[in-house]
């Protein structure tokens, strides 16, 4: 398995979270931060403990996937994280400072995970701050408001960040994130590429749509928003050619492929016209039966709730 840097991208994209929390070693009870700390008006309480984790989470069948992020990342641990879930996650201090936060500055994140990656990265280097703070005494601890505000122009700069999708990151993307389904209707099917994200990811799926040059848009009544491509033409002219090599080898990475593999032996059918006599039918109806089972696709909301079954740094 070759991981690109760039599916890596996108495949965090999709399943990666920038995880921070207060802990209390007194009590062993944690609080995650969803909000910007202020550091600015003071040292914290010397009892409350700051982790922050890096956390990509994954279907059991794609365990293949974490075992390749930490062999390409030369860090981390892979581990389970809830009853069909396993997780790839970094928390030594070192390895987050010089490998993770290097990575994704250079190989920048598209969805709206680029906020808490600013947060997580400014977390990091406050703490390192504080650290110095404590080591002069209390009194010095107008240091902290100043090395605050020097940091403040290397940070993450939101106003560099353009959509630049390139094959490599949309094929991440897909592994992480999309779903290939097809519905029979009156014996007719159809082939659905969808890729559904939060409502404050719109402006991302309104870009990518351009970048592939086909799909439209609905809205669940969840508020979740779907990009979906259901045309076969379009699915053979630019989606297909960026999942796969000119000779047909797949280049998806998760357990994801064996659908696309399905999909892609419907999807071809029905380019044929196989679909319009019993024998291509039957065909459709037995890649679809492969496709339904392998398409127990993990739901946003199941995703993100793995992270409350890691274990605690």
């Amino acid at each position: 398995m070759v991981l690109t840097n760039e599916w890596i991208s996108g495949f965090v994209d999709g399943q990666g979270f920038f995880n921070m929390e207060k802990t209390n070693p007194f009590n062993n009870t944690q609080k995650k931060v969803l909000e910007k700390r202020d550091t600015t008006e003071g040292i914290e309480n010397e009892k409350t403990l700051n982790s922050h984790r890096f956390i990509v989470c994954q279907d059991k069948r794609s365990v293949n996937v974490l075992y390749g992020l930490k062999r390409k990342l030369k860090c981390g641990t892979v581990q389970k994280a809830g009853r069909s879930m396993m997780a790839f996650q970094v928390i030594q201090k070192s390895h987050l400072k010089n490998i993770i936060i290097p990575f994704f500055q250079k190989y920048g994140l598209k969805t709206t995970k680029r906020e808490s990656f600013r947060l997580f990265v400014e977390s990091l280097e406050n703490i390192d701050i504080e650290n110095i703070v404590m080591k002069n005494e209390r009194e010095k601890g107008c240091l902290l408001k100043r090395k605050t505000e020097e940091k403040k122009g290397n940070n993450f700069s939101e106003n560099i960040f353009t959509y630049n999708f390139s094959d490599n990151w949309f094929r991440g993307f897909i592994d992480a994130q999309a779903s290939f389904s097809v519905s029979l209707v009156k014996d007719y099917p159809r082939p659905q590429l969808l890729i559904g994200l939060q409502s404050k990811e719109k402006q991302l799926l309104a870009e990518l749509q351009k970048f592939l040059k086909c799909g439209t848009f609905h809205k669940k009544k969840d508020g979740t928003e779907i990009l979906q491509i259901v045309s076969s033409k379009d699915l053979e002219r630019y989606i297909f050619p960026k999942l796969q090599t000119k000779g047909g080898a797949v280049l998806l990475q998760s357990s994801k492929r064996i659908s696309y593999q399905n999909f892609r032996k419907i999807v071809r059918l029905i380019m044929e016209k196989k679909h319009k006599n019993v024998p291509g039918l039957e065909k459709i109806r037995k890649y679809k039966t492969y496709l339904d089972k392998q398409n127990k696709r993990i739901t946003i909301t199941k995703t993100e709730n793995t992270e409350n079954k890691i274990g605690a740094p």
